[in-house]
């Protein structure tokens, strides 16, 4: 009975050809009457979860209604059809007058000065509001779109009122939480670049008068080297990067809603004349440095350095490999003898590697193009994991990191979530290529001297991409010029068939 009592007190204005059942509108309907007063609208039923929301028409003015939602948000709305110029059918429209207040706490003011509005609108301001809209629409005014173009007109006006540092700021959230986000390590190089070289020049000017002299002043300050908490930072390089990164930015912000720029001033520049052009290095061991280096991998994890303050340092060799010198020299040695990305080898799993077949499948998750990759094994590096698995008992890494090592050592067997892989050997790898005098072989360089290995001893360069892991035949081209050897065999081939033609040695055969 109480609920029919509730049912009843909202429908007494309907007229009388209608039943107390029919208060409660019909999913999708919305063509229920009710005369929306303070007393009626405080009693509207709520949809259950499964409809969303209800419409309720005022029994007076036409196209007032209040919409309740299934969470018992009151919105009140005027609703009209309307012809628009061009158009043949009349559409629809929607003019959002505010949500429901209780008539007492609406006219309370804000002691902080915050817009009344926002706390909501009583039933009787509502209704004088829908008649002053309702005005508009019989002058022939659509109010509805004037307020679309309002909005967007100011969107716009914010949009570009942005400078880039706050442009930057959203930028930053987008590219880390998309449906294919970028890469930890890239964001940490978008941000270096944004923090170093860019917003300290362009940071504070607006995104609507952001031009091409803007871009050209980054090039310029990141082409200077100098340093910068301690460290170098700048040069012909980073001025690069840095424009690329800008580029991106700029290329994202015209493609949101609105757009934060009108287009891409960065592609607008003269590149060839505002920045250098970058040449491919070209490093590789030597065949000398090779030996020499191996050599230092095979010797290196059996000596020490033993002293103190009180002794003199001397370095002592001995009965067995350390650890962690042992793991951080073969995975160099393996990134030498397959040419894989170090940040690959790190994070080598015994589950990736048949020793047996001397088979190696990177799984997509560490490779540079997500994509599944599979590396035949010399035999050379199949003893250097034999090595490895004879060394520690890690069952989940090849590589283990020092906190998985400790354990280890303790006689532990570390879960597979406990700890992680080498990070790095760049402490190591600097002191190596001190020894060797070797100082500008970067780690990378290893993977390029395994490229021109194998080119010089006659794989082709679509092999060569093959084992690499290249996603694209450009990429593999820059070994193109260790091909010379190749090409001056196949030259010799054709001077052998020409002086034997020339000589009649070519008819004597026949």
């Amino acid at each position: 009975m109480l609920a029919l009592y509730s049912v009843l007190s909202v429908t007494k204005r309907m007229p009388k050809s209608r039943s107390a059942n029919d208060a409660k509108p019909k999913p999708g309907e919305g063509g229920r009457r009710v005369h929306l007063d303070r007393a009626s609208v405080r009693s509207l039923p709520l949809p259950p979860k499964e409809d969303g929301s209800w419409l309720y028409l005022d029994d007076e003015v036409p196209g007032f209604c209040c919409q309740v939602s299934y969470q018992g948000t009151k919105t009140f709305r005027l609703r009209y059809r309307k012809l628009v110029a061009g158009e043949h059918k009349p559409r629809w429209f929607s003019v959002r007058i505010g949500t429901w207040q209780d008539s007492n706490k609406a006219k309370e003011m804000p002691k902080d000065g915050t817009d009344r509005r926002q706390l909501g609108i009583s039933a009787a301001d509502a209704r004088a509001k829908a008649l002053e809209v309702r005005a508009e629409i019989d002058r022939g005014e659509n109010p509805a779109l004037e307020r679309k173009a309002k909005e967007a007109e100011q969107a716009r006006a914010e949009a570009t009122a942005l400078s880039v540092r706050q442009a930057f700021q959203r930028y930053r959230e987008s590219i880390g939480s998309r449906r294919s986000p970028m890469k930890a390590s890239s964001i940490v190089k978008v941000e270096d670049s944004f923090e170093v070289h860019i917003l300290p020049v362009i940071g504070d000017v607006q995104m609507a008068r952001l031009g091409q002299k803007d871009v050209r002043e980054v090039a310029e300050a990141a082409s200077k080297v100098r340093k910068r908490k301690g460290r170098k930072v700048g040069g012909p390089v980073a001025a690069n990067r840095a424009v690329a990164h800008l580029s991106a930015f700029l290329t994202w912000c015209t493609k949101q809603e609105p757009p934060l720029i009108a287009s891409n001033v960065a592609r607008l520049i003269n590149r060839g004349e505002v920045l250098e052009k970058e040449h491919a290095r070209e490093r590789y061991l030597t065949r000398e440095e090779w030996d020499a280096l191996m050599r230092e991998l095979d010797e290196r994890p059996y000596w020490a350095t033993r002293g103190s303050r009180y002794a003199e340092t001397k370095t002592v060799r001995l009965e067995q490999p350390n650890l962690r010198t042992l793991v951080s020299c073969e995975a160099i040695r393996l990134s030498l003898l397959t040419g894989a990305r170090k940040g690959e080898v790190y994070r080598m799993r015994w589950e990736d590697v048949d020793l047996e077949q001397r088979w190696w499948v990177k799984p997509r998750q560490t490779t540079k193009g997500a994509r599944q990759h599979e590396v035949a094994l010399p035999k050379v590096a199949v003893e250097s994991l034999q090595r490895l698995r004879e060394a520690h008992a890690d069952s989940v890494w090849v590589f283990p990191g020092k906190e998985r090592m400790e354990k280890l050592a303790r006689g532990e067997k570390p879960k597979a979530n406990e700890g992680s892989h080498v990070k790095d050997v760049h402490e190591l790898w600097g002191k190596i290529r001190e020894k060797l005098g070797i100082a500008d072989v970067r780690q990378h360089d290893l993977r390029h001297t395994a490229a021109s290995v194998l080119i010089s001893n006659g794989a082709s360069l679509y092999e060569v991409g093959a084992q690499l892991g290249h996603q694209q035949a450009q990429t593999t081209m820059r070994y193109a010029h260790l091909l010379k050897d190749a090409k001056h065999k196949l030259a010799s081939v054709m001077d052998a068939f020409a002086s034997g033609s020339s000589t009649g040695e070519e008819k004597g055969s026949r």
